[in-house]
């Protein structure tokens, strides 16, 4: 289903690709009955965002599942945007690397473009840095990210006016102008076969 979100941005001509594309489209798909955003008092330092799922049951009616995401209140808005986006990745791909059959160089490349951003070796932390590669290619479509590399070579646009544009965190931007994105676009979005790329 990942894949087909991706498809799915991959249409959109204009950027920033909204949450609430997403939230749509994991209800459409009916993994969950309810979700739900809410502003947290929580050390952004520690963590920035996180979900939580439950089922409930109101006096009259049949049992339903909310998924409830929480950010910390002092996230700016991109990187709110992007907290949210990732923790409603999770919902598509809950057992992060072990729910995307896409070969032992997907895995590679994807511990390649982490190295730097995961220090720890916990999985569960590090199924949360792929659920923000994971976020990636929703947020930000190869063709208008192509679009916008044009610009950028050209100095006509930085770092932070790329980030400002997609509404992500900068840190995230250098990745982006990596043939590793192009590579991770393509086989997420299902555009490619694994097998197309070498890891080096």
């Amino acid at each position: 289903m990942l894949a087909e979100l991706i498809k799915l941005t991959n249409r959109t001509e204009n950027a920033p690709i909204l949450v609430e594309t997403i939230k749509e489209f994991i209800l459409s798909k009916g993994l969950v009955d309810s979700i739900s955003f809410t502003p947290a008092p929580i050390d952004e330092n520690k963590v920035k965002g996180f979900i939580h799922w439950h089922r409930y049951k109101p006096p009259y009616g049949e049992e339903n599942t909310l998924a409830e995401i929480f950010y910390a209140e002092s996230l700016n808005p991109c990187w709110k945007r992007f907290v949210c986006a990732k923790e409603l990745i999770h919902l598509l791909a809950p057992n992060g690397t072990h729910s995307v059959n896409d070969g032992e160089k997907l895995k590679n490349l994807l511990l390649g473009i982490t190295n730097n951003f995961c220090e720890k070796t916990d999985i569960g932390a590090f199924d949360d840095v792929l659920a923000e590669f994971f976020a990636l290619p929703v947020l930000v479509p190869l063709p208008l990210l192509e679009l916008v590399k044009e610009k950028y070579d050209d100095k006509k646009i930085n770092e932070y006016g790329i980030a400002v544009l997609f509404r992500i965190p900068e840190k995230y931007v250098p990745i982006l102008l990596t043939r590793h994105y192009v590579n991770l676009y393509n086989i997420m979005g299902g555009f490619c076969d694994s097998e197309d790329f070498k890891v080096d």
